[in-house]
């Protein structure tokens, strides 16, 4: 929330000693991805920590059957509308909430299927991919503009305890720039997860399992792919242009060199990573994480890369975000976005056109802004 005592505001980096403290870490978040101030402030009300699940599933619930009546009287459109902030109900009702792990799993599941009744009536609508990556597949969304393929694509990739559901609102921005886009669960993330794909060091075989869906695709052309990655993808972005020479530009949204910082990180993010990595405690969990570094895979970076990152990210300091720029080999530029917070929430509004439009500019596509 703005402070209006002169200071700039810095968001408390997903600090739980309070519902009201853990909302206000978040709400700028919630609005950007797509939910209602409405919903965000009865959840102001919530009591207890214990409470937060529930509360969310059943928002969610109640914007499914809002769904429902808009279907009922031949409103497709709209009824996709009310299904994916239904799915976003869900999401946040699930996101970092390591203490119940049922009340997670169950509004996780409600979140996928929810989104996956909006994918069809969603404009463009969604298409269900399952990419196969080493005997499990990797559930996805594609997207494809209105007009002549084919298309540039932008992969899609979230942070530590997002999932490609979120990915909406990003997608809705590409998609009017005549980008395709790509949203997917990679090992570590929503659904994959659950399947039992852990975060490690191999993610970047993940991307390429998605490039070469793309590849395979006539609407797409597999000349002009990008991708972007935010706050945790703002490592696993990068890593994978340095990796995979056929993506041809790349976003970090919210730079991350490395996690050198894990233990002085607050506890519900070390509980992320242990819950993302499958470990027992955070100790491993620090062990399983150290191949977050892009030292000596930062120069092999050659594609256009922006870096978009928060002067005031109190999660992750610009200087992975400076580090980054002056290590790759290509064209790199960095905006650091002045009194800003980690991924720039509360400045949404510009920040996120700004990046689609440059990912649109560098991949060709035809209605660059």
């Amino acid at each position: 929330m703005p402070d209006h005592s002169g200071q700039s505001y810095v968001s408390a980096t997903y600090l739980l000693t309070s519902v009201p403290d853990f909302l206000e870490s978040i709400t700028y978040r919630m609005l950007a991805d797509g939910m209602i101030l409405q919903d965000i402030r009865l959840a102001a009300s919530i009591a207890e920590w214990s409470e937060w699940g529930d509360f969310w599933i059943q928002c969610a619930l109640e914007h499914e059957q809002l769904a429902l009546n808009s279907s009922e009287r031949g409103y497709a459109r709209t009824a996709g509308e009310h299904l994916v902030r239904a799915s976003l109900c869900a999401h946040y009702g699930q996101f970092l909430y390591f203490e119940y792990p049922e009340t997670k799993r169950r509004a996780a599941e409600l979140k996928a299927r929810l989104f996956r009744k909006a994918a069809p009536l969603i404009s463009p609508p969604a298409e269900s991919v399952e990419i196969p990556y080493g005997g499990v597949a990797l559930p996805g969304y594609l997207r494809v503009p209105t007009g002549r393929p084919p298309f540039p694509a932008v992969v899609l990739l979230g942070g530590v305890d997002a999932a490609k559901e979120d990915a909406y609102q990003f997608s809705n921005l590409c998609l009017a720039r005549g980008l395709a886009t790509i949203a997917i669960d990679g090992p570590g993330q929503g659904e994959a997860l659950y399947r039992g794909l852990a975060l490690g060091p191999d993610f970047h075989h993940a991307v390429s399992a998605v490039v070469d869906e793309l590849t395979h695709r006539r609407e797409i052309d597999a000349g002009r792919i990008g991708i972007i990655g935010r706050s945790l993808g703002g490592f696993l972005a990068p890593q994978a242009a340095a990796l995979d020479k056929r993506i041809r530009a790349c976003v970090a949204w919210g730079a991350l060199y490395d996690l050198s910082s894990f233990d002085s990180k607050p506890p519900l993010i070390r509980d992320a990573y242990r819950f993302v990595t499958g470990s027992r405690d955070w100790e491993e969990a620090k062990q399983r994480t150290a191949f977050i570094n892009l030292k000596g895979i930062a120069e092999r970076i050659t594609c256009p890369l922006y870096v978009v990152h928060g002067e005031k990210d109190n999660s992750v300091p610009p200087a992975n975000a400076q580090r980054l720029v002056a290590e790759a080999q290509g064209p790199a530029k960095l905006w650091l976005v002045p009194d800003s917070i980690h991924c720039n929430h509360e400045v949404a509004h510009i920040v996120r056109p700004d990046m689609a439009d440059w990912l649109a500019k560098e991949l060709g596509a035809e209605r660059i802004p």
